[in-house]
């Protein structure tokens, strides 16, 4: 058996997170949001999916074996192949219901980067829960943003409502730099960074703006 797909899927429910086999196959919900799913995102290992959703909690999923307790299954039926079944639930401090649009993983430590509408932004210690870093700064009363932790593990990426990129240390949350001079005047909601070279790229709800791609250059500084 392949897992291919982890999607929210309005058929199944409008609260849950479905889980499909290619050819389209429904093999379980995982049911326990009381909202709407807006992401979710696997661990490396794969041994834990993460999902948030619009009042602010973050649920972790984790694989059961056949036979083991499966108490998040829909009529309780026992699985006949690995299943997913709730092991967290977690509302990270001061997010007061505001809904979860970006969950990132750390890729050297064991931490989540998790984005909430209303400028909300933390680095989450997985283990204990407990929010190791703020970034604040950002413009975000509207939009779901997305944010990005650099391929090293030092920088986090956040773009803003009013057209400007921030970058923080991603272990003390100090602001090193805000991009505001871009050439966009829209909300940047998306962006990545390329995993080898000094290059990003960001995208913008403005129905004018393209797709930008910059390249930074480290000998003007960060």
């Amino acid at each position: 058996m392949t897992l291919r797909q982890f999607a929210l899927n309005k058929d199944v429910g409008r609260n849950s997170v479905g889980r499909w086999l290619q050819g389209a196959q429904l093999v379980q919900e995982l049911v326990g949001h009381r909202r709407l799913v807006n992401c979710v995102r696997f661990n490396p290992s794969g041994t834990v999916l993460y999902s948030g959703d619009g009042q602010g909690r973050l649920i972790f999923w984790e694989p059961v074996e056949e036979g083991q307790p499966a108490s998040t299954l829909v009529e309780g039926r026992l699985p006949k192949r690995q299943q997913w079944m709730l092991s967290r639930d977690l509302v990270p401090a001061d997010i007061d219901h505001r809904g979860i649009t970006s969950i990132e993983i750390h890729p050297s430590v064991n931490r989540i980067l998790v984005q909430a509408r209303d400028s909300y932004l933390v680095m989450l210690d997985v283990q204990s829960g407990v929010v190791m870093a703020q970034f604040p700064g950002i413009i975000n009363p509207l939009e779901f943003m997305r944010s990005r932790i650099s391929p090293c593990g030092v920088f986090v990426f956040s773009g803003s409502e009013d057209g400007s990129l921030h970058v923080w240390n991603s272990e003390t949350g100090e602001n090193v730099r805000i991009y505001d001079q871009l050439g966009v005047s829209s909300p940047i909601v998306s962006l990545d960074i390329h995993p080898i070279e000094n290059v990003f790229a960001v995208a913008s709800t403005g129905q004018t703006v393209p797709l930008l791609i910059w390249l930074f250059d480290p000998k003007y500084g960060m």
